[in-house]
């Protein structure tokens, strides 16, 4: 495992965070943020799905299916995406199996295709750093390190509480 400091250092790894219109199969990308380890936007998109956003899901990121109406559809975002991603020696993610499976999910509505992108999921990466931690999601993570923590449950403001823990990571290194 490539440490977090090594990552930090790096230029070309971004970190990712999607929001959904829900958790199962047949759901997709609402909001996709992408931001470089010096905390730079490199994407940031409100996506209107081809299906509702569930309540559960309004009730934890807030987006709701009147935001989206006048929004792009994933296939109108994906090429910018992909060329976001394609660049980056590594995508990270919290729980990046969930991102990465919710990006399929959402350019297979479309006919499109998810090229090769090197993931790195650091949820997983945490819980080899610090097993005896109760509670591995992020907002937990964030405020026992001390991180402070943005107001809604947005993708962009995932991106950075991301980073910070990143950061405070190596900090205690």
């Amino acid at each position: 495992m490539t440490a977090w400091s090594t990552l930090l250092d790096r230029e070309d790894v971004l970190i990712l965070d999607t929001e959904t219109t829900g958790l199962k199969p047949h759901h997709e990308v609402v909001e996709v943020a992408v931001i470089n380890t010096r905390g730079e936007v490199r994407f940031s998109e409100l996506i209107r799905p081809t299906v509702e956003v569930e309540a559960a899901a309004v009730r934890i990121h807030g987006i709701t299916n009147e935001m989206l109406a006048d929004k792009p559809g994933y296939d109108r975002v994906h090429d910018r995406l992909m060329q976001v991603l394609h660049s980056a020696s590594a995508v990270c993610a919290w729980n990046a199996p969930f991102d990465q499976r919710l990006l399929e999910q959402s350019a297979t509505k479309y006919g499109l295709v998810l090229p090769r992108i090197r993931w790195r999921d650091l949820v997983s990466d945490h819980r080899s750093l610090c097993p005896h931690y109760t509670s591995h999601r992020l907002l937990d993570v964030a405020q026992r390190r001390g991180v402070a923590e943005v107001q809604d449950h947005r993708a962009l403001g995932d991106c950075w509480i991301t980073l910070a823990v990143l950061r405070a990571q190596v900090q205690s290194s």
